[in-house]
């Protein structure tokens, strides 16, 4: 009896979905504009997906409920494109690709290309062209990748718990005459850039930022994100405090506490805080260096903490060196 093919694509709707989320759905959606079209009308929705934009890596990685797929983009200069047999064609280019499949459906995919950042954003817009991403990670790093056209491609994803990271945050220890001490190894950022992402990026997407603008940077907008980390405050003023729209903030005053976020300071926060003032924010954590006695005589003066606990129904955590409240 002669084989012959099976016709996947000619099965009604709820079969062949049925079929599709038992195999890795991504290298179907790569076959031709029918497997996109096709695949696309399931509306799949992926469990995590991370976008890494740096200068020494750039990658995808889509995962599904039970299958991985993973991006490396690799610049075709001195490289042997005989070693890159597959092709695929995605947003009107075609990249030459060595694919990688394994014995789970899990697949990798090594790109060929001549501008990586312009590469990613291709593939980014097609993964959210076929499936309904959610849990998107976004790690960004130098600022010849934090552009107009980054920004724009992710603020274009389907609402959800989205995050992009700014940076990366490494601490160094190092010794000193009472002992050791961490310092923390921030990677810089233009003022224009950092600006750029506040000014740009969606308010319902979190933003984490590990890096170090210009001791001169000034913000004076308000800030929108509904959760924002900073993993230093040494541009963080305490207007930008008051302003902040955002629902969860977490601050790191550790390495470098300026001036302008001083104990004193966070207490008229809280004090207005507790009357309702700031009623956008549901949670704060500050991480700090500040000890039990200056939290119990300045950060809480005038303020029962039972009340804005128990009154506000929200949330301040303070974290130090030595304690935890």
């Amino acid at each position: 009896m002669n084989a012959s093919p099976f016709p996947l694509l000619r099965l009604p709707l709820v079969p062949f979905g049925n079929i599709v989320r038992l195999i890795n759905p991504l290298p179907l959606a790569l076959c031709s504009k029918r497997c996109q079209n096709a695949v696309r009308a399931l509306k799949l929705t992926t469990e995590y997906v991370n976008i890494k934009r740096a200068p020494d890596e750039y990658s995808v990685e889509i995962n599904f409920t039970s299958h991985k797929n993973s991006w490396s983009f690799i610049l075709n200069k001195g490289i042997n494109e005989f070693e890159y047999p597959d092709c695929y064609a995605l947003g009107g280019q075609v990249f030459q690709t060595s694919t990688e499949c394994y014995d789970n459906g899990d697949n990798d995919f090594d790109i060929l290309c001549e501008d990586r950042l312009s590469a990613v954003n291709v593939v980014e817009k097609f993964v959210k062209s076929i499936f309904h991403c959610k849990e998107i990670c976004y790690n960004i790093d130098g600022n010849g990748n934090i552009t107009e056209a980054v920004l724009e491609i992710i603020n274009d994803t389907h609402s959800g718990s989205s995050e992009v990271e700014l940076g990366f945050l490494g601490v160094n220890v190092r010794r000193g005459r009472n002992g050791t001490y961490r310092v923390p190894n921030l990677p810089p950022i233009e003022n224009d850039a950092l600006k750029l992402v506040l000014d740009t990026l969606r308010e319902d997407i979190d933003l984490k930022i590990n890096c170090c603008p210009g001791e001169e940077f000034q913000y004076d907008k308000p800030i929108r994100q509904k959760i924002f980390h900073m993993a230093t405050a040494n541009w963080f003023t305490f207007k930008n405090f008051m302003d902040a729209k955002c629902e969860y903030l977490s601050v790191n005053t550790m390495f470098r506490p300026p001036f302008h976020f001083s104990l004193k300071n966070v207490n008229t926060y809280l004090k207005r805080w507790n009357i309702g003032v700031q009623s956008h924010i549901r949670k704060i954590l500050i991480k700090c260096e500040w000890n039990q006695r200056q939290i119990n005589q300045t950060l809480f003066d005038g303020i029962d903490v039972y009340d804005i606990v128990e009154t506000t129904q929200q949330d301040f955590f303070l974290s130090g060196k030595h304690q935890s409240i």
